[in-house]
């Protein structure tokens, strides 16, 4: 097998049958595969920025229901001004997604917004620039509360026992 790397373009990996790279040979021509890369910022409706959001992509499973999918490049957190950049991305169609967390504050959505999410179709090369997100801090939710593990019905002498009050914790 071959291994061929370059930056800015997919890693390929060949089976080369036996022979083929001896003298005499046809020459051997690999074809490597330009990444894609989408930037943009994530900031709150007042133009403050969000640093630390997540941006992810998410491709269409077969099923029609969105998921994440393992690509190396294919999340990122946000700097201090907001920005973000992903990049090394195989071609393919993606929607782009964004997750923050800011002080008590959360929220999560999609580009350009949860109701009618753009799909882009990357493609080799291609450098798709300002995908920004607007966080809007009324939409944003606050989660709090307690969990308690229920009343153990152990007897006194056997002492708590944590891992059996995690299993049994309803959900």
């Amino acid at each position: 097998t071959i291994t061929v790397a370059k930056p800015g373009y997919l890693e390929t990996t060949l089976a080369v049958p036996a022979g083929a790279l001896s003298a005499g040979a046809a020459p051997l021509a690999i074809r490597l595969i330009r990444t894609a890369s989408i930037s943009g910022r994530v900031q709150w409706r007042d133009g403050q920025p969000i640093e630390g959001a997540r941006v992810y992509l998410m491709e269409r499973a077969r099923s029609g229901n969105l998921q994440r999918p393992r690509l190396a490049g294919g999340s990122t957190n946000t700097k201090s001004d907001g920005a973000y950049r992903l990049h090394s991305l195989p071609p393919g169609n993606y929607v782009l997604a964004m997750s923050h967390q800011s002080g008590e504050q959360s929220g999560a959505a999609l580009y350009p917004e949860a109701s009618k999410p753009r799909l882009f179709a990357l493609k080799g090369g291609e450098e798709i620039r300002d995908c920004d997100f607007l966080a809007d801090a009324e939409a944003s939710f606050v989660l709090s509360g307690k969990v308690e593990a229920p009343a153990a019905a152990e007897p006194a002498s056997a002492g708590p026992n944590p891992a059996a009050a995690a299993a049994k914790l309803p959900l």
